[in-house]
């Protein structure tokens, strides 16, 4: 019988097991990292596009300048939800129940607890993509950490199983 070949890599609820092996808490603090940097940049590239859309209309550049600023600014909060869903994600993985749609309902779940707590729901409208970063963060550290013999091609890309 041929052995179970692992899970696609963009298989909505479950997860390749190996992927969490080698992840240390390390990896999570620089996934968490690489998820704010990512939501920094897109907020400065998607705030200075405003000044670009404005001659077509003020609104609209009022809008673009307003997510901007928003996703600017969401790393000075983000980690709060951060912390608590890089434990989550890691239970998952290890699990092999890490796919994109079990983190985007765990940054949900966390994102509405921490808007209860502060008012607000941009926490729960932020917290699944900014869990889905995190994950994938993850997922390509664990691609580019692995030993060089232990790679696994992800399923369905043409490379052979």
């Amino acid at each position: 019988m041929a052995a179970r070949r692992p899970e696609p890599w963009w298989h909505p609820l479950r997860s390749d097991p190996a992927i969490a092996k080698g992840l240390t808490i390390w990896a999570h603090l620089l996934a968490i990292g690489i998820a704010l940097v990512g939501t920094v940049v897109l907020g400065f590239a998607i705030g200075t596009s405003a000044t670009a859309v404005a001659w077509l209309s003020d609104e609209i550049a009022g809008v673009f300048a307003a997510i901007g600023i928003m996703l600017f600014f969401t790393v000075l909060f983000s980690w709060a939800g951060h912390l608590p869903g890089a434990v989550m994600l890691h239970y998952a993985l290890v699990r092999g129940k890490g796919g994109w749609a079990v983190a985007m309902a765990g940054g949900l779940a966390i994102g509405v607890a921490l808007s209860a707590l502060i008012g607000s729901v941009l926490a729960a409208l932020l917290g699944p993509f900014l869990a889905l970063a995190h994950l994938a963060a993850l997922r390509w550290m664990a691609s580019l950490f692995r030993p060089r013999g232990d790679r696994i091609a992800p399923s369905g890309c043409g490379a052979p199983q």
